[in-house]
């Protein structure tokens, strides 16, 4: 399934393996565990922008995906429904999705949001 980024950083962030999973809402339930990920960096359906597919050794298939929930208000993350995360776990989500601190993630989820973390590794929060 495409997997598509807005941003030229993630690519390189993900090919450097800085970037080993990334959240989106998937409202209708379509990522699943095993699933084979196409990487592309803009919407492939919109041409103006150029875009193009990437793949990285390692990336190219969903190993897990866990529910997460975000209040940016509080600063506040929940994974799976109940671990609430603490500064460090925070941090360390915020690096490992490819943004630098917890500062730009909050700044990049600056309202609540409800969805996933899909995990190309098997790293788990």
């Amino acid at each position: 399934m495409i997997l598509s980024f807005s941003s030229p950083r993630f690519e390189v962030l993900i090919k450097a393996g800085v970037k080993i999973h990334t959240i989106r809402e998937d409202k209708h339930d379509r990522w699943k565990p095993d699933m084979r990920i196409h990487h592309w960096m803009y919407n492939p359906r919109n041409v103006s922008k150029n875009p193009y597919a990437f793949s990285h050794p390692g990336t190219d298939i969903l190993i897990s995906k866990q529910k997460i929930a975000i209040e940016p208000e509080f600063k506040l993350v929940v994974v799976d429904g109940f671990k609430q995360l603490n500064a460090d776990e925070l941090k360390l989500l915020a690096i490992n999705d490819g943004l630098t601190n917890i500062r730009n993630f909050f700044r990049w989820f600056n309202k609540p949001f409800s969805g996933y973390i899909l995990h190309w590794t098997n790293l788990k929060y």
